[in-house]
């Protein structure tokens, strides 16, 4: 599906002023301490992002983590180890190459992840309430279709700037 070149200008606007809103709400620092205050665990922001790639992956290398998480290897070194020293994560060797060291949570780490991410959830709940069920599913396809393209197209735009 094409958009008309003057269709598309305001539209993308639009969607650019508000994942620019999204992405400032869901990355503040106050909010994550909110959610996790309401917990009852003490993560940062950024240990909470290792966590859902955890949970989502099962054991990744450091290497990896930091590349899914779009940080350094230093900023993700630091924050594993916190992780490490509070037990939610562990350290296990790599039965394809003993060498390599694998990062996975421990039943602390998903116990931890489990109750925030679940607060999460319910506030995305509770923003939607109002929603009817079609454009709730609509919106989640239609959410999960851009964010597969955006990751897509970010490496094709990177390459022609």
């Amino acid at each position: 599906m094409t958009m008309t070149r003057t269709h598309a200008e305001g539209d993308v606007d639009e969607i650019q002023r508000g994942l620019e809103l999204l992405l400032r709400v869901r990355a503040n620092r106050r909010g994550h301490a909110v959610f996790a205050q309401a917990a009852g665990v003490s993560v940062s922001q950024s240990s909470f992002e290792v966590l859902s790639l955890l949970s989502r992956t099962g054991p990744l290398p450091m290497g990896k983590i930091a590349q899914q998480t779009g940080t350094d290897r230093t900023a993700t070194t630091r924050t594993v180890d916190r992780l490490f020293r509070v037990g939610f994560v562990r350290r296990l060797a790599d039965a394809g190459d003993r060498r390599r060291v694998l990062l996975a949570m421990t039943w602390r780490g998903v116990e931890a992840h489990r109750k925030i991410a679940t607060l999460r959830e319910q506030h995305i709940v509770h923003v939607l309430r109002g929603w009817d069920a079609v454009d709730v599913e609509a919106f989640a396809g239609l959410l999960a279709r851009f964010v597969e393209d955006a990751a897509v197209h970010e490496l094709e735009t990177a390459g022609s700037a």
